[in-house]
């Protein structure tokens, strides 16, 4: 894992508890279940996109939530596909929507 992954920077809070930041993908982790699959081929556009654009089109919708170690972690809620196609397009950081909850 790259030496700044854990940093987190906030771009725009938007109000209501949202609010747009930025962070290494390698900071972003994947929920146990996820529902929804993306054929190879599909999956395969989305990386050539995102490497060519070298961004996302829409941004992945993330919370911060405490691990059974008792740690902060910032959980994907929407958007798995998209932090994948990041990874394998090698963009390492993107821009996310984060909610804080009350």
């Amino acid at each position: 894992m790259h030496e700044n992954t854990g940093r987190k920077e906030k771009v725009l809070d938007l109000g209501n508890g949202l609010s747009i930041w930025k962070a290494h993908v390698d900071a972003m982790r994947e929920q146990d279940l996820n529902a929804r699959v993306m054929a190879p081929r599909k999956f395969e556009k989305l990386v050539s996109a995102v490497r060519k654009d070298q961004r996302l089109e829409t941004l992945p919708l993330c919370a911060m939530k405490r691990n059974k170690a008792g740690n902060d972690e910032l959980r994907i809620i929407s958007g798995h596909h998209r932090t994948r196609a990041a990874r394998a397009a090698g963009v390492k950081i993107i821009s996310y929507d984060r909610l804080i909850r009350d």
